[in-house]
């Protein structure tokens, strides 16, 4: 088994689920391979830590909604994460506006 097929396992295993037919051959590479062996550790201990931070479904929920929030700024253009994280600045630059071109009327009306 090769390291990129035994970490795709490692996560399936650490989830609850993994296949014993697959079960198997990855824990043979974990034998082998350190590489491996530690990033299931690590992989092990991250899970633990999240588990005692986020023990009620709750949290995960919370979680899990902040995470799609965070993604569906970064895919959205800039200008409608400013005006829906600060919408002022909106209404402050279609204030600036208007006042431009009420001196640019009064300005051609006054010159002409």
């Amino acid at each position: 088994m090769k390291c990129d097929e035994a970490r795709e396992l490692i996560t399936s295993r650490i989830d609850g689920e993994i296949r014993k037919e697959e079960d198997a051959p990855l824990s043979l590479h974990l034998k082998e391979c350190r590489r491996c062996s530690q990033e299931l550790q690590e992989e092990k201990e991250l899970q633990r830590r999240l588990n005692s931070l986020y023990k009620d479904k709750k949290a995960w929920v919370e979680l899990k909604e902040e995470i799609i929030r965070m993604i569906n700024e970064r895919t959205t253009s800039f200008p409608a994460v400013v005006a829906k994280r600060f919408p002022f600045l909106l209404f402050a630059g279609l204030g600036l506006a208007a006042v431009a071109v009420v001196i640019f009327y009064l300005f051609f009306v006054y010159y002409q």
